[in-house]
């Protein structure tokens, strides 16, 4: 006979998000986006951001062309 322990199944910890950076100062809210060459943003964070902003011009300029997809499909559709 041998010493037969209750195995212990341990469930993965949920994942916390990493803050990376100093947080933003409250009167910098998302009304108020940070600028390229923000003198309080280290090189990293200034290419960082200059990705992000053309990103989002990206995403935004395809929501467009989906949108207007969307309206020649419709309107094909009823003809």
């Amino acid at each position: 006979m041998g010493n037969s322990k209750p195995q212990v199944i341990e469930q993965p910890k949920p994942i916390e998000p990493v803050v990376v950076g100093k947080p933003n100062p409250p009167e910098n809210n998302i009304d108020d986006p940070i600028k390229k060459g923000d003198p309080e943003l280290d090189p990293m964070e200034q290419q960082v951001q200059t990705v992000f902003d053309e990103l989002m011009q990206s995403i935004n300029e395809l929501d467009k062309d989906i949108e207007e997809m969307i309206k020649e499909l419709r309107e094909g559709s009823q003809q």
